[in-house]
């Protein structure tokens, strides 16, 4: 995250990072979704359009960050286009704009070309399940309606058990 130096693309970072959500997702954020107080996020018609409601971490950036993007404004998208018609942003960024920035990202900061907006998803559920948070937690703040595909982050608890194990004298 240290490579990311516009405030914007790193709170939509961030959102990926610390609360799973996909980059459809935070493209689709209003600023009426987002609860600071309660620190939570209301995912509006995620896939399959159902709606979720995902923490947000106490510790997680974003509580610093999510007030200077909104900048003063009440409603309306989060994150605002850079085109738009009338020279007044009217719609929220595209998804492809986020995936072009994190490459650029990715490059600067020299980490392997397979790193995508999906890996951070990924990230975030891999350390739930790292921390022992229950796979029907993490299957809520994904969003996924079916256990079986949230239990592929089970894979990284099972390389923690073993060399746990490992680690034992018999």
């Amino acid at each position: 995250m240290n490579f990311i130096n516009d405030i914007k693309d790193r709170c939509a970072f961030r959102f990926m990072s610390d609360c799973g959500l996909r980059v459809s997702e935070v493209c689709n954020l209003k600023i009426e979704d987002v609860n600071l107080e309660e620190r939570e996020i209301l995912v509006v018609c995620g896939k399959r359009k159902k709606d979720r409601t995902v923490p947000i971490p106490a510790t997680s950036e974003l509580l610093k960050l999510i007030p200077t993007v909104r900048n003063r404004r009440r409603e309306g998208w989060l994150f605002l286009s850079n085109y738009s018609s009338g020279g007044i942003p009217d719609r929220s960024i595209n998804a492809r704009t986020l995936q072009i920035s994190i490459k650029k990202y990715i490059k600067k900061a020299g980490l392997p070309e397979w790193i995508s907006c999906h890996t951070l998803r990924h990230s975030y559920a891999s350390y739930l399940a790292e921390n022992r948070i229950g796979l029907e937690i993490i299957r809520d703040n994904l969003g996924h309606e079916s256990l079986s595909t949230t239990s592929i982050y089970l894979h990284t608890q099972t390389v923690i058990r073993k060399e746990q194990v490992d680690s034992v004298k018999f």
